[in-house]
């Protein structure tokens, strides 16, 4: 079975490995459009809004609106500085050193400094953080082998070297390393606000964060309010003050509040729907970053299903997901990476097998 590392590999190299489909509202004008607010309804509440924790699509795509790291990607998923405003690396390729913007702030107003990329990274790891993402990390010196309980924190390779240089030195030289930093997992977080708040990242009067917007209310369940954060680095490209977004698990309930003019988009419509909205011109669909595992509970005995495992394992692999990709999905994809990770468990009287397809849509 591919371990954690290959994984992360085939994650980052498979830029667009899912789909993501998104709906936009018709201008019919029911309710005053405020050109100042975007009203995007999102699929799920998120359980945390801490970089350390997190570990879902929806969770990161509001990270994304609230934190920036040294690094971001650009439109053709290449990076590109942000945090950093230039780095050097060395001709081994093993040792980065990231030169960071002057005066840069948490939302909060006070300095966000090299040090907190190093307090960051290091929680990360920490093996009683119990991050579920901490192999994200593991390209650092010793990063596995303190996340493992091997060693201290003061030999994983990430030092801040002063407010504004941060030096990093990886176990392996790592090709994909810059893209890797554009992962929440290596976004800054506030030493101050952690420590003073065990739930910090659950709530908007706790959290602090860095990036393009502030959390300015999250009624959990129901929705959450954001404001542009004037002390971000880059505010000047930040057009739109304002933005809304209602909470709702229902792909239904999601499209009925963009079709009514509640909301101006959303992600994920009803599969009935979505032939109707592409021949309006209101559903877009685009790559993304992530993968998606099914779990069956087929309710047999163990040796009835080792036995089917063994004898067609791969072939039944590729026929469920491609049939899931062209009923479900209803697209039509274009394999960058099709790998099946079969494992058979006991799990009290059930047996579940769980089956992983990277596809490029």
């Amino acid at each position: 079975m591919m371990d954690k590392r290959n994984l992360l590999k085939l994650m980052v190299l498979a830029l667009g490995v899912s789909v993501l489909l998104f709906v936009f509202g018709y201008p019919r004008g029911e309710q005053p459009i405020d050109e100042h607010t975007i009203r995007y309804v999102i699929e799920q509440e998120p359980s945390t809004l801490d970089p350390a924790k997190s570990t879902t699509s929806p969770e990161h795509t509001v990270q994304l609106q609230l934190f920036d790291g040294l690094v971001r990607l650009n439109d053709e998923s290449e990076p590109e500085a942000a945090l950093a405003k230039s780095w050097d690396i060395s001709d081994d390729g093993r040792e980065y050193t990231f030169h960071l913007r002057p005066d840069l702030k948490w939302s909060n107003g006070e300095p966000l400094t090299a040090h907190d990329f190093e307090y960051a990274w290091k929680r990360v790891l920490d093996p009683e953080v119990h991050a579920d993402n901490a192999y994200m990390l593991y390209v650092l010196k010793n990063g596995e082998a303190f996340n493992n309980g091997d060693t201290t924190a003061d030999d994983v390779g990430v030092k801040a070297t002063d407010d504004n240089t941060l030096v990093v030195t990886l176990e392996n030289p790592t090709a994909y390393f810059l893209k890797l930093l554009a992962s929440h997992s290596y976004y800054p977080v506030s030493q101050k606000a952690v420590e003073a708040h065990e739930n910090w990242a659950a709530n908007a009067d706790t959290f602090v964060s860095n990036g393009p917007y502030r959390l300015l209310s999250w009624k959990h369940n129901g929705e959450m309010d954001f404001i542009k954060n004037p002390d971000y680095w880059d505010a000047d490209s930040v057009k739109t003050e304002k933005m809304n977004w209602p909470i709702s698990e229902s792909q239904s309930t999601r499209l009925t509040l963009v079709e009514g003019g509640e909301a101006d988009m959303t992600v994920e419509p009803p599969v009935a729907d979505q032939k109707r909205l592409e021949e309006a011109g209101l559903l877009h669909i685009g790559p993304m970053l992530g993968n998606y595992y099914y779990v069956f509970n087929v309710k047999q005995n163990r040796s009835q299903i080792l036995r089917y495992v063994k004898l067609s394992p791969w072939l039944s692999t590729v026929l469920t997901s491609l049939t899931i990709l062209f009923a479900v999905v209803k697209r039509r994809p274009m394999p960058l990476f099709l790998t099946a990770c079969l494992k058979v468990m006991d799990v009290k009287t059930s047996v579940k097998r769980v089956a992983i397809l990277f596809m490029k849509m």
